[in-house]
Protein backbone atom coordinates (compact mmCIF):
# COMPACT_ATOMS: atom_id res chain seq x y z
CA UNK A 1 0.00 0.00 0.00
CA UNK A 2 2.80 1.89 0.80
CA UNK A 3 4.43 1.90 -2.32
CA UNK A 4 1.30 2.34 -4.09
CA UNK A 5 1.17 6.00 -2.50
CA UNK A 6 4.66 6.74 -3.29
CA UNK A 7 3.83 6.13 -7.15
CA UNK A 8 0.68 8.50 -7.29
CA UNK A 9 3.33 11.23 -8.68
CA UNK A 10 4.15 8.96 -11.01
CA UNK A 11 0.92 7.66 -12.17
CA UNK A 12 -0.78 11.00 -12.48
CA UNK A 13 1.90 11.36 -14.91
CA UNK A 14 1.08 8.56 -17.13
CA UNK A 15 -2.53 9.44 -16.93
CA UNK A 16 -1.82 12.78 -18.30
CA UNK A 17 0.23 11.16 -21.16
CA UNK A 18 -2.53 8.48 -21.73
CA UNK A 19 -5.16 11.98 -22.11
CA UNK A 20 -2.10 13.42 -24.37
CA UNK A 21 -0.72 10.97 -26.50
CA UNK A 22 -2.67 7.68 -25.85
CA UNK A 23 0.03 5.95 -24.22
CA UNK A 24 -0.95 3.05 -21.82
CA UNK A 25 -0.82 2.97 -18.31
CA UNK A 26 -0.32 -0.55 -18.49
CA UNK A 27 1.02 -3.11 -21.50
CA UNK A 28 2.24 -6.10 -21.41
CA UNK A 29 5.90 -5.82 -22.22
CA UNK A 30 6.09 -6.69 -26.10
CA UNK A 31 4.05 -3.55 -26.33
CA UNK A 32 7.63 -1.58 -25.61
CA UNK A 33 10.26 -4.57 -26.45
CA UNK A 34 9.71 -6.64 -29.43
CA UNK A 35 11.38 -9.82 -28.43
CA UNK A 36 10.45 -13.72 -28.59
CA UNK A 37 10.86 -13.49 -24.86
CA UNK A 38 8.32 -10.15 -24.16
CA UNK A 39 5.86 -12.03 -25.68
CA UNK A 40 6.26 -15.22 -23.66
CA UNK A 41 5.98 -13.28 -20.40
CA UNK A 42 1.86 -12.80 -19.64
CA UNK A 43 2.82 -12.24 -15.94
CA UNK A 44 5.06 -9.11 -16.02
CA UNK A 45 3.78 -5.77 -16.92
CA UNK A 46 4.83 -1.90 -17.60
CA UNK A 47 3.77 0.54 -16.04
CA UNK A 48 4.38 3.06 -18.56
CA UNK A 49 7.72 2.76 -20.24
CA UNK A 50 9.81 2.75 -17.37
CA UNK A 51 8.92 0.52 -14.98
CA UNK A 52 8.80 -3.58 -15.04
CA UNK A 53 6.11 -5.13 -12.47
CA UNK A 54 6.58 -8.75 -11.96
CA UNK A 55 4.01 -10.12 -9.63
CA UNK A 56 4.57 -13.13 -7.77
CA UNK A 57 1.44 -15.30 -8.60
CA UNK A 58 2.09 -19.02 -6.80
CA UNK A 59 1.32 -19.31 -3.11
CA UNK A 60 4.20 -19.30 -0.68
CA UNK A 61 6.93 -18.42 -3.27
CA UNK A 62 9.70 -16.06 -1.83
CA UNK A 63 11.42 -15.60 -5.21
CA UNK A 64 10.54 -15.44 -9.01
CA UNK A 65 12.46 -15.68 -12.45
CA UNK A 66 12.01 -12.41 -13.90
CA UNK A 67 12.70 -11.77 -17.71
CA UNK A 68 14.48 -8.45 -18.35
CA UNK A 69 14.31 -7.31 -21.86
CA UNK A 70 16.90 -5.90 -23.75
CA UNK A 71 17.91 -2.33 -23.10
CA UNK A 72 21.08 0.03 -23.55
CA UNK A 73 21.82 0.41 -19.46
CA UNK A 74 20.35 -2.73 -18.51
CA UNK A 75 17.56 -2.23 -15.28
CA UNK A 76 17.76 -1.87 -12.36
CA UNK A 77 16.27 -3.11 -9.19
CA UNK A 78 13.73 -0.44 -7.37
CA UNK A 79 14.25 -1.94 -3.99
CA UNK A 80 17.76 -2.49 -3.68
CA UNK A 81 19.33 -0.83 -6.76
CA UNK A 82 20.83 -3.96 -7.66
CA UNK A 83 21.85 -3.55 -11.72
CA UNK A 84 20.73 -5.94 -14.28
CA UNK A 85 22.08 -6.15 -17.66
CA UNK A 86 18.92 -6.99 -20.18
CA UNK A 87 17.95 -9.48 -22.60
CA UNK A 88 17.78 -12.05 -19.90
CA UNK A 89 16.12 -14.37 -17.53
CA UNK A 90 17.05 -13.20 -13.56
CA UNK A 91 16.25 -14.92 -10.69
CA UNK A 92 14.85 -12.27 -7.91
CA UNK A 93 14.12 -12.51 -4.33
CA UNK A 94 10.44 -11.50 -3.57
CA UNK A 95 9.38 -12.44 -0.10
CA UNK A 96 5.95 -11.49 1.01
CA UNK A 97 5.51 -7.36 0.91
CA UNK A 98 8.32 -7.04 -1.58
CA UNK A 99 7.00 -6.82 -5.10
CA UNK A 100 9.72 -7.59 -7.90
CA UNK A 101 10.09 -3.90 -9.38
CA UNK A 102 12.29 -2.86 -12.00
CA UNK A 103 13.24 0.50 -13.64
CA UNK A 104 14.54 0.82 -16.66
CA UNK A 105 18.19 2.70 -17.28
CA UNK A 106 17.28 6.12 -18.09
CA UNK A 107 14.07 6.48 -16.33
CA UNK A 108 13.39 8.96 -14.27
CA UNK A 109 10.68 8.06 -11.90
CA UNK A 110 8.41 11.26 -10.07
CA UNK A 111 7.40 9.29 -6.54
CA UNK A 112 5.72 11.08 -3.12
CA UNK A 113 8.37 11.49 -0.51
CA UNK A 114 5.66 12.55 2.28
CA UNK A 115 3.88 16.02 1.20
CA UNK A 116 6.84 16.87 -1.97
CA UNK A 117 7.18 14.93 -5.26
CA UNK A 118 10.90 14.10 -5.66
CA UNK A 119 12.26 12.56 -8.58
CA UNK A 120 14.35 9.37 -9.06
CA UNK A 121 17.16 9.02 -11.68
CA UNK A 122 18.13 5.62 -13.05
CA UNK A 123 21.57 4.94 -14.33
CA UNK A 124 21.34 6.04 -18.33
CA UNK A 125 22.68 4.88 -21.46
CA UNK A 126 25.11 7.37 -23.74
CA UNK A 127 21.76 8.73 -24.92
CA UNK A 128 20.45 10.67 -21.77
CA UNK A 129 17.12 10.40 -20.85
CA UNK A 130 13.89 12.36 -19.77
CA UNK A 131 10.35 12.30 -17.64
CA UNK A 132 7.81 13.77 -16.80
CA UNK A 133 6.64 15.29 -13.47
CA UNK A 134 2.32 16.44 -14.00
CA UNK A 135 0.71 18.19 -10.85
CA UNK A 136 -2.28 20.17 -10.68
CA UNK A 137 -4.67 21.23 -8.18
CA UNK A 138 -6.05 17.05 -7.34
CA UNK A 139 -9.44 18.03 -7.21
CA UNK A 140 -11.06 20.53 -9.66
CA UNK A 141 -11.52 20.27 -13.56
CA UNK A 142 -8.84 23.18 -14.11
CA UNK A 143 -6.12 20.68 -15.07
CA UNK A 144 -6.61 21.87 -18.77
CA UNK A 145 -6.21 25.45 -17.58
CA UNK A 146 -3.93 25.24 -14.39
CA UNK A 147 -2.28 21.76 -14.75
CA UNK A 148 1.54 21.86 -14.92
CA UNK A 149 3.72 19.71 -16.76
CA UNK A 150 7.80 19.67 -15.62
CA UNK A 151 10.22 18.34 -18.03
CA UNK A 152 13.10 16.57 -16.84
CA UNK A 153 16.33 15.38 -19.34
CA UNK A 154 19.23 13.89 -18.54
CA UNK A 155 22.12 14.95 -21.06
CA UNK A 156 25.98 13.56 -21.38
CA UNK A 157 28.24 16.03 -21.25
CA UNK A 158 31.91 15.80 -21.13
CA UNK A 159 32.27 15.11 -17.35
CA UNK A 160 29.16 13.02 -17.08
CA UNK A 161 25.82 13.70 -16.85
CA UNK A 162 23.41 16.90 -16.52
CA UNK A 163 19.96 17.10 -15.08
CA UNK A 164 17.95 19.99 -16.25
CA UNK A 165 14.14 20.55 -15.63
CA UNK A 166 11.87 22.72 -18.03
CA UNK A 167 8.27 24.55 -16.48
CA UNK A 168 5.83 27.27 -17.89
CA UNK A 169 6.73 29.26 -14.30
CA UNK A 170 8.98 29.20 -11.40
CA UNK A 171 10.10 25.73 -10.45
CA UNK A 172 9.92 24.91 -6.92
CA UNK A 173 12.41 22.61 -5.11
CA UNK A 174 12.14 19.02 -6.67
CA UNK A 175 14.55 16.46 -4.97
CA UNK A 176 16.27 14.39 -7.18
CA UNK A 177 17.53 10.54 -5.60
CA UNK A 178 20.17 9.08 -8.25
CA UNK A 179 20.74 5.60 -8.80
CA UNK A 180 23.94 4.76 -10.97
CA UNK A 181 24.40 8.03 -12.33
CA UNK A 182 27.81 8.68 -10.58
CA UNK A 183 28.56 12.72 -10.73
CA UNK A 184 25.30 13.92 -11.51
CA UNK A 185 24.90 17.60 -11.92
CA UNK A 186 21.96 20.11 -11.94
CA UNK A 187 21.65 23.11 -14.29
CA UNK A 188 18.47 24.10 -13.32
CA UNK A 189 18.21 26.27 -9.85
CA UNK A 190 15.17 24.16 -7.46
CA UNK A 191 16.95 20.46 -8.23
CA UNK A 192 18.67 19.76 -5.54
CA UNK A 193 20.22 16.41 -5.55
CA UNK A 194 19.81 14.22 -2.58
CA UNK A 195 21.86 10.90 -0.99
Amino acid sequence: LSLRYRFLPHLYGLAHAAHRRGEPLISPLFYFFDEPEAREDMDAFMLGPDLLVAPVLEEGATARDVYLPAHPGGWYDWHDHTHWEGGRIVRVEAPLGRLPLFARAGAIIPVAEGEETAAVVFGTSADGASGLIYSDDGETANWRRDGEAITLSLRPDEDGFVLEAQARGALEAISVRVVGVPGLRVATAGLVVRQ
